[in-house]
């Protein structure tokens, strides 16, 4: 757990080795990709670290949110997590979870929002911005009602004009 935690807060802090990203087009395009390796690395290190298959479907935030973020809150409530590992978790995982809505129906990743800095929106392609680094610190804090399946769920659904889903998984 403690390397899983140092390659995210060392790969965190070279991203955010300035207050604020100011792009031209170029870095804009480079941060994007920063956002999908950091992703990409916290799926490496949840199948290395707690033998976690990711594959960046949907069906692997079941996965996800059985597996590994139902026990981050069991062991939350038994030891609470430091600020910084609650950090590290969830932008490591926040990051997954968006990208793997980013990848099923577009997106941009930005670092701050009107929400506040440091808060990794995604803005979806019909220009709604979602928090998935805040959803996966809710679901690890707060229990199962923070469900990542059905956000994920419900997101999709009102981006693609469906009816939002009515019941959780």
């Amino acid at each position: 757990m403690k390397k899983y935690l140092t390659v995210i807060i060392f790969s965190f802090g070279l991203l955010v080795m300035s207050n604020q990203f100011t792009f031209a087009e170029d870095e804009e395009a480079k941060f994007q990709d920063v956002m999908r390796r950091l992703a990409e690395q916290s799926a490496a290190s949840a199948e290395k670290n707690y033998k976690i298959k990711l594959d960046f479907t949907i069906e692997s935030l079941a996965i996800l949110e059985r597996d590994l973020l139902s026990r981050m809150h069991k062991e939350n409530i038994d030891t609470p997590i430091s600020d910084e590992g609650l950090a590290a978790r969830s932008i490591g995982l926040g990051l997954y979870v968006g990208e793997v809505i980013r990848r099923k129906i577009g997106g941009t990743w930005a670092q701050d929002s009107v929400a506040g800095e440091g808060t990794f929106p995604l803005t979806l392609s019909d220009g709604t911005q979602i928090f998935p680094v805040s959803w996966i610190a809710k679901r690890i804090t707060e229990g199962s009602d923070e469900d990542i399946v059905f956000k994920t769920q419900t997101v999709l659904a009102l981006v693609q004009g469906k009816k939002e889903p009515t019941t959780r998984p």
